[in-house]
């Protein structure tokens, strides 16, 4: 780090792509900027990327009411920070207004949109690199995605039928979306960006437990639309 350790540090949010490894986005930028970080330096809130919760806050706020032990520079990692509702992001503000000294907070996020502008304005913010988990990308949705355009409806309900198990189908949203990002950003287009927030609301319905085969019918059919009508192939 650059700052003197001893002082107060400016709590910093990275926006990850959905999909990414968050902490594992947030940890490698901590290694790279202070080698002599250790394991137990770290400590990770919410790793289960559930809606962030003011109770979760609260807890946070009063562990760091207390000196960091040996006077080490300590690192705070909130992942999905972004899923907080608004009562819990007024509980993260006043921890970002007043951030304990000797240590470090790191807000994981992949809509930064849905974070307050008061939390937004208390924070550096930080882009990870889309390269490092675009290698990650699958050859079946890197297929899927360059087919779309070109499948008849029978063979993308046959597509969304084999992905029906919600795990399986949540794992295909996030290598489309991963890919998508990565077409935007060589091709800039409103279809491709239209084609992510369609794969962002079938994100959410298959969180929300709503019928796995419907929610990537009612997705691919919408791709297939957008896609086909953009000259994207």
């Amino acid at each position: 780090m650059t700052e003197d350790k001893t002082s107060y540090l400016t709590p910093q949010i990275v926006i990850c792509s959905p999909g990414q490894d968050q902490q594992t986005e947030i940890e490698q930028l901590i290694f790279q900027t202070d080698p002599a970080t250790q394991p137990l330096q770290l400590n990770t809130i919410n790793p289960e990327l559930k809606n962030l919760s003011i109770e979760q806050v609260r807890e946070l706020s009063q562990d760091l009411s207390y000196a960091s032990y040996g006077g080490k520079l300590r690192q705070v990692l909130i992942l999905a920070a972004d899923t907080a509702g608004h009562e819990a992001q007024n509980a993260l503000l006043k921890l970002l207004e007043e951030p304990p000294a000797k240590t470090q907070i790191w807000l994981g996020v992949s809509q930064v949109n849905k974070l307050l502008p008061t939390v937004r304005s208390r924070c550096l913010e930080k882009k990870a690199k889309l390269s490092q988990s675009g290698t990650q990308i699958g050859n079946e949705a890197v297929n899927l995605a360059s087919q779309l355009p070109f499948l008849s409806h029978r063979a993308l309900v046959d597509a969304a039928e084999k992905h029906k198990d919600r795990q399986a189908a949540k794992e295909l949203i996030n290598q489309l979306i991963l890919y998508f990002h990565a077409q935007l950003e060589n091709n800039p287009s409103a279809a491709l960006a239209q084609s992510i927030n369609q794969l962002l609301q079938t994100q959410m319905y298959l969180e929300a437990n709503v019928n796995v085969r419907l929610a990537l019918e009612d997705c691919f059919f919408g791709l297939k639309a957008q896609l086909s009508s953009s000259n994207i192939h």
